[in-house]
C-alpha cells in the first residue's frame, strides 16, 4: 500500500490524519482509521471508524465544514455560514474568504446555531 500515513490528528478526512484511503462511488474516498500497533482485525480496536471524505475531485465537494478554535463555518458554493459573523475573531476570516472569491461573485454570509 506504499508508505505509512503521516502522523496527525488521527481523524479521517483531516489534513495529516492517520488512515488509508480507497476510492468509493460518488467521487469520495473512504478513510479507514486503524490502530497504530497493527492492521485491522487484530484486537478489538482494529478498524475504529469509517468516513467518506470527497477530496479526489474538487468538483465533487458540496460543502466544507470548518471547526477551528475561533471559527466554525459551513462553506458552500454560494454562501458562508458562521456561528457569529460579527465576532471580531471571525470577521478577518470572512473578509479573507470574500477577497479570495473575488468581485465577480457575491458571498452571502449568514449565521447558524
Amino acid at each position: 500500500m506504499g508508505a505509512p500515513p503521516p502522523e496527525g490528528s488521527g481523524k479521517p478526512g483531516v489534513a495529516g490524519g492517520v488512515g488509508v484511503g480507497e476510492v468509493v462511488p460518488g467521487g469520495g474516498r473512504e478513510a479507514h482509521d486503524h490502530e497504530a500497533d497493527g492492521p485491522p482485525g487484530e484486537g478489538s480496536e482494529g478498524a475504529r471508524s469509517h468516513a467518506v471524505v470527497p477530496f479526489d475531485d474538487p468538483r465533487s465537494i458540496r460543502a466544507i465544514v470548518m471547526n477551528l478554535e475561533h471559527v466554525k463555518a459551513i462553506i458552500t458554493a454560494t454562501e458562508v455560514l458562521v456561528t457569529n459573523p460579527k465576532d471580531p475573531l471571525v470577521v478577518p476570516f470572512v473578509w479573507d474568504l470574500q477577497s479570495r472569491v473575488g468581485a465577480s461573485q457575491q458571498v452571502i454570509v449568514g449565521s447558524f446555531m
